[in-house]
């Protein structure tokens, strides 16, 4: 094989890659990157040829994934041609591992990487112990069951999605414990199907809400208004006297000059909102009935404080994603210690 032509797209987060890699002059090539660069995804999309699967962006499953793997002569790469060493895995063997490991002094560098790898490991996961409030030893194993691309691993899970919490402003959900939404109670409680036709009716009732909002859509809630405002006020967009200027669903403009004034818009489209008496009599159905018992209670309290939570709760899956990035972000330096 002379050449070897890559085309990816939506593969383990990689949006789009089309290179050749050319070994008439060498028969190895290099692939160097920072952390977070998807390094480990390529090797996944690989994983998957060897095995004789089509990758996927388990993220974004809707997302049609493009993978195309070519010699010069247009003859598909061979399954058994693929060898991939898989990163930081306990379980990982192969027969060919073996030729590394006779050179005494890489079997040594292997072993202190590794070990570097796991107080590392060690530190986030005490991070996310206190944030979350998810004991320690079952944070790995809550994690890998959300299956974010075929994370095998904490780290695998760390490095895929770190691109993702440096390009967020601030954590999507800030002073949330996971416990306290996802528990067995809690959990049991929204299987009912009762509590899941009000949950519906007041998802439904919210979301016409934001579309007679003055200011607000369904895509573009108070939510994201806050996280616009986290960042503008980050980044002194306000301290030098810029404005921001706001369309109204009318059709109208308003200007915003300074931090306070955005975000008591904020907070008088969402108080306009969440006191709706048609909104609140619908989350009164759900409400009398978590007294039952402590989990309940606590998660009462929760969404109490944050009545924002409730229009999320119809999505498990994309909560708890969303949750763990949060937490990720507020951990954030420890995540840039992750080598890849």
């Amino acid at each position: 094989m002379q050449e070897l032509n890559v085309n990816f797209e939506n593969c383990y987060g990689i949006n789009k890659l089309d290179i050749k890699f050319d070994f008439r002059n060498s028969k190895i090539k290099n692939i160097y990157a920072p952390n977070g660069f998807m390094k480990s995804s390529f090797a996944k999309v690989f994983i998957d040829l060897s095995k004789n699967r089509l990758p996927k962006d388990e993220i974004y499953p809707d997302r049609e994934p493009v993978c195309n793997v070519k010699d010069e002569n247009e003859n598909e790469l061979i399954p058994d041609n693929i060898f991939v060493i898989e990163s930081y895995s306990d379980t990982f063997k192969s027969s060919k591992i073996s030729t590394l490991l006779v050179n005494e002094d890489l079997k040594r560098e292997y072993d202190e990487i590794y070990s570097i790898l796991e107080e590392k490991n060690k530190v986030i996961i005490t991070n996310l112990s206190r944030n979350s409030g998810i004991s320690k030893i079952n944070i790995e194993k809550e994690i890998l069951s959300l299956q974010i691309n075929s994370a095998q691993t904490i780290l695998d899970f760390f490095e895929f999605i770190k691109t993702d919490i440096e390009a967020m402003s601030s954590p999507f959900i800030e002073d949330v414990k996971y416990s306290i939404i996802f528990n067995d109670k809690v959990e049991k409680f929204f299987e009912d199907p009762n509590m899941k036709d009000n949950l519906q009716e007041y998802i439904d009732k919210y979301n016409n809400l934001i579309e007679e909002s003055e200011y607000l859509q369904r895509n573009f809630t108070h939510n994201n208004v806050s996280t616009i405002s986290n960042t503008l006020t980050k980044n002194g967009f306000f301290s030098v006297l810029n404005k921001l200027k706001l369309k109204k669903n009318s059709g109208d403009y308003i200007e915003i000059a300074t931090e306070e004034e955005l975000q008591d818009l904020i907070n008088i489209e969402k108080e306009q909102i969440l006191t709706n008496p048609e909104l609140k009599s619908i989350f009164e159905k759900i409400d009398v009935a978590l007294e039952k018992n402590a989990e309940l209670r606590n998660f009462r309290k929760l969404i109490e404080n944050k009545p924002e939570l409730i229009v999320r709760l119809n999505n498990f899956r994309l909560l708890k994603i969303d949750l763990w990035m949060s937490y990720l972000k507020e951990t954030e330096g420890l995540i840039g210690m992750t080598p890849s």
